[in-house]
């Protein structure tokens, strides 16, 4: 059967992908397979996206103690402002990488196919997010829009984890287990998110928060 969808298909992989037998990926071939492309093509990567998201998220962790905790790391408060504009020109240099990667991915698989996965997604969410969240960081940082986008974006950023974590062997299981648990609480989470915003608009009506 896979003979024949790699002929009709051209190409193993893609075969081997449309096929619902599950046992089929345990033979030693299938494996040995897999992880020859895994080692030749994707590894390297991946690892370097991994790198540069590790390195987004401890800056993005600088910048949120600088700017709003208001730690300035020993610098003192006139160093303070040069120190959050080198953590801002940081965090735009390193969403060069992933602009870069997704473009070229996106020019290579055209809009059908690349828009058709998930996880591609809350690249662009991440990156263009990103791109527009620097500018409001800039202009207009105290704006309850801004802190919005900002939270929205770390969330993102938890997702992008998830996305490295998903394809090592050692977190696949558990990260795959935790994401299936989300989507199958959707409904539920749907709900619960309706109660509290109605729930919430009656407090704030009977006892408002000064």
């Amino acid at each position: 059967m896979l003979t024949a969808m790699s002929q009709e298909k051209g190409r193993l992989i893609d075969a081997l992908s449309d096929s619902e037998d599950l046992e089929i990926f345990k033979t030693d071939l299938i494996m040995d397979l897999i992880d020859f492309k895994w080692y030749a093509f994707a590894k390297k990567v991946h690892s370097r996206g991994f790198r540069f998201h590790i390195a987004m998220i401890v800056v993005t962790a600088l910048y949120i103690h600088a700017s709003y905790i208001g730690h300035d790391f020993g610098l003192g408060a006139a160093y303070n402002d040069l120190w959050i504009k080198g953590l801002l020109t940081t965090i735009g240099l390193l969403l060069i990488y992933p602009l870069v990667y997704d473009t070229t991915q996106l020019m290579k698989q055209g809009f059908k196919s690349y828009f058709s996965q998930f996880w591609n997604y809350i690249d662009l969410l991440n990156i263009y997010g990103g791109i527009f969240n620097l500018y409001m960081q800039i202009y207009h940082r105290d704006l309850h829009f801004t802190l919005y986008l900002y939270a929205m974006l770390i969330v993102c950023m938890l997702f992008k984890v998830f996305f490295f974590f998903r394809i090592k062997r050692s977190f696949s299981v558990i990260t795959t287990m935790i994401m299936t648990c989300i989507y199958d609480l959707r409904i539920f989470m749907l709900f619960f998110c309706i109660l509290c915003i109605f729930f919430g608009g009656c407090f704030s009506v009977l006892a408002p928060n000064p």
